[in-house]
């Protein structure tokens, strides 16, 4: 396993750093206003996929704490920290799927229109988005 993956923190309070981002987060948590949507920029190894997981884990965990830092023991949280999405939080490795072919724009779009199954929230992380096609990224506008 990869050092990185082992220490992986899963609470915002347990990331080192970024303190701009966790503080806009934890307002976010409070007033339950999230963004529509939230793009992490950065070098390889800055922690944007961690932030990312952390955040979908803050806006369907059933047991936060007063500041929004997942439980990381409810269904919600364990299914993210697992990797296996199966309720309301889908992530696309966009690199990684050849453009972004068609019937993913198709599974995106029936995931989104639909109303959270389990969760109070939808969420949909998009790894390495640059890697998208100028027609990947219209769809996925549109969706």
């Amino acid at each position: 396993m990869q050092w990185s993956l082992s220490t992986r923190p899963y609470k915002l309070d347990d990331v080192v750093g970024n303190d701009k981002v966790k503080t806009y987060f934890k307002k976010c948590y409070k007033s339950k206003d999230w963004p529509a949507g939230v793009i992490f920029q950065g070098k390889y190894g800055s922690g944007k996929t961690t932030m990312a997981q952390i955040v979908a884990m803050m806006m369907v965990c059933q047991h936060p704490d007063k500041d929004g830092n997942p439980c990381c023991e409810c269904d919600s949280c364990k299914e993210i920290m697992n990797g296996t999405y199966r309720r309301d939080v889908i992530q696309i490795d966009s690199a990684g799927d050849e453009g972004y072919k068609a019937e993913i724009t198709k599974r995106l779009s029936s995931f989104v229109q639909s109303a959270p199954l389990h969760d109070s929230h939808k969420v949909v992380m998009v790894e390495e988005y640059q890697a998208l096609s100028a027609d990947a990224i219209q769809s996925f506008l549109k969706i």
